[in-house]
């Protein structure tokens, strides 16, 4: 690819990837850390306990009320897998005509596949969290109902981590996204 190229392809990127990000935060917000079991395996029978014959012959819309039903079943029975997750938002996606609910379907889908990613990586010890990735030893940090985690700088000013970066006032940050929640360390959380 020519530059130009290049960098509009990772503006185009990281601009979809922040909005996963946006969505990831509002998951987290609504639901808390998710530590489903994964539901899946080579040997498993997927979907039996979807309970419809002939899925091969349904609706997009068709699919997205079964996976729907499937799910709350699942949740109310205490057996919620990620597999089921992920399975329902694809399904509600797949019934989208309109590309701008489509679109917004598909950012679902990457946030659900994200939060799967990060459970895994909690089970094998990865420890892969953005605090790990700041100098300071427990840095404060605070989420945005936008999804956007900004950290306190030394000059009280906060700072978008998984956004621009760029310093800025407090009062501006919640002007433009509403309510701030304090993110608390590891180190922290059992106090």
């Amino acid at each position: 690819m020519s530059d130009n190229r290049t960098t509009r392809w990772v503006a185009d990127v990281q601009r979809v990837l922040n909005e996963v990000g946006g969505e990831r935060g509002r998951q987290e917000v609504k639901w808390g850390e998710q530590n489903h079991p994964n539901g899946t395996g080579g040997t498993r029978s997927l979907l039996r306990d979807a309970y419809e014959p002939n899925l091969d012959l349904r609706t997009g819309a068709e699919l997205a009320a079964i996976f729907t039903a499937r799910t709350d079943r699942l949740a109310a029975a205490g057996r919620l897998t990620y597999e089921a997750i992920l399975t329902e938002e694809w399904a509600e996606a797949i019934a989208c005509d309109d590309p701008a609910e489509l679109r917004a379907e598909l950012v679902q889908v990457a946030a659900v596949a994200v939060a799967w990613v990060q459970k895994i990586d909690r089970e094998q010890g990865a420890g892969i969290t953005v605090t790990a990735i700041r100098s300071q030893p427990n840095p404060e940090l605070w989420l945005t109902d936008a999804g956007h985690v900004w950290q306190r700088c030394d000059d009280g000013s906060l700072r978008c981590i998984n956004g621009t970066d760029q310093p800025e006032d407090e009062s501006d940050v919640r002007r433009r996204f509403g309510r701030l929640r304090r993110l608390v360390p590891e180190s922290e959380a059992g106090q």
